[in-house]
């Protein structure tokens, strides 16, 4: 390895002090002395080439002061992550002159940070899921975590197999229950059933928190984007029809013959996992048909899992864990609901939640402003109008 090239400690104080423009209250924070990562004879070295020679090359424009400089490196003072973030991209900079800092730069940009910007990715899906928002930003911070997962998958640095597995499963949970619109709009949202990590029963298997989102229904959760797939191919009109009856007739049969994945005491679970059932047979012949074809026949296929869904739901107690999962098979189911009594009855078994979060009461929200559309033009009836009623709306909901 060659020997590498270490200037003194970097005048960067200065020059972030020597800023004359405008700042938040984070960035006129006075500034304390350099954090440790920051500190030695290497990372000064680095953050004083970052200065000097990397930021200047990110800006479009010179005869100004350098926001990389006066804003990031004085938000860096408050974030371990910002700060090797920092300093792996000067590493990686001087490696293309110095090959000696390319083993710096990677270990800057280590496993550890990446995990650590996961979970904080993660953690902000469940955020937006909770809080009900309607800008769809959760799908921004699930596709980053899909990306870090794939890559975290391929570091063989990353040997944490019960913590890449508590990942994997939330965004796997979260990418499959975003499959409820299956417009155009929603195509790039959907979770393409070739691409998840793993077979899902076999995520966490024989560890302390198996099944934590999927609950005993990991068979049925599965099937939810061969669904939404399946009605693409079929919207496109791009298969032969023998192959779209194959796998329609293949999903109907998995369905069919679902049987809970795993044993509890608690028979909310079998009744979560009936209520998905129902929501999934709900989900494929809406998706198959309700987008052109809404009627007696649709009706007739789709009124007897509502009925399902209704009689299991009301034996759920409102403490039952699987009250985490509903929302989306409430909103696949609730999208169907025509009688005033199933509605109304829906509406109170949402009210019996012990959950006391935003996300409950906005789906019966938005399922109430579905219904008043429907009652005005009844071919907005199923997953297809509750897609466009939110659009119409101006409403891209968070589904979690």
């Amino acid at each position: 390895m060659t020997e590498r090239n270490l200037s003194p400690i970097p005048q960067i104080q200065t020059q972030i002090r020597q800023s004359t423009s405008g700042m938040t209250d984070v960035l006129a924070a006075p500034l304390s002395p350099l954090p440790p990562a920051f500190r030695g004879v290497e990372a000064a070295s680095l953050l004083d080439s970052f200065t000097e020679l990397t930021a200047p090359r990110m800006v479009g424009k010179g005869d100004i002061e350098n926001p990389f400089i006066t804003y990031n490196i004085r938000v860096s003072m408050r974030s371990t992550a910002l700060q090797h973030a920092i300093l792996a991209v000067s590493s990686c900079h001087r490696a293309y002159s110095e090959p000696a800092f390319s083993l710096s730069s990677r270990d800057h940009y280590a496993h550890q940070d990446r995990i650590a910007l996961l979970a904080s990715c993660l953690t902000l899906c469940w955020y937006e899921v909770i809080d009900a928002d309607i800008r769809g930003s959760l799908y921004y911070h699930l596709r980053a975590s899909g990306s870090m997962i794939s890559d975290l998958r391929k570091d063989q640095r990353c040997r944490d197999g019960n913590l890449l597995g508590f990942f994997s499963e939330q965004y796997c949970y979260l990418a499959i229950v975003a499959n409820i619109g299956i417009g155009q709009a929603s195509s790039d949202r959907l979770l393409d059933p070739r691409s998840l990590p793993q077979p899902l029963h076999t995520l966490n298997q024989n560890g302390p928190i198996y099944g934590f989102m999927f609950g005993c229904s990991h068979g049925l959760f599965e099937l939810i984007p061969r669904i939404a797939h399946l009605s693409g191919r079929h919207r496109a009109r791009k298969d032969r029809p023998n192959a779209i009856q194959e796998e329609y007739d293949s999903i109907i049969s998995g369905i069919n013959s679902w049987l809970p994945n795993s044993q509890s005491d608690d028979p909310g679970y079998g009744l979560a996992g009936e209520m998905y059932r129902a929501a999934c047979l709900v989900f494929l012949h809406t998706s198959m048909k309700g987008h052109e074809d809404v009627g007696g026949e649709l009706y007739n296929q789709v009124e007897p899992s509502i009925a399902v869904f209704l009689e299991n739901f009301k034996q759920m107690s409102g403490e039952s864990p699987p009250w985490t999962t509903f929302m989306w098979p409430t909103l696949v189911v609730g999208s169907c609901r025509r009688e005033e009594s199933q509605r109304e009855t829906l509406l109170q078994l949402l009210g019996n939640s012990s959950l006391r979060m935003q996300t409950v009461d906005s789906t019966a929200h938005w399922l109430s402003l579905h219904w008043e559309r429907v009652d005005k033009d009844p071919n907005l009836y199923g997953i297809d109008g509750l897609e466009k009623t939110m659009k119409e709306q101006g409403l891209d909901p968070c589904v979690g």
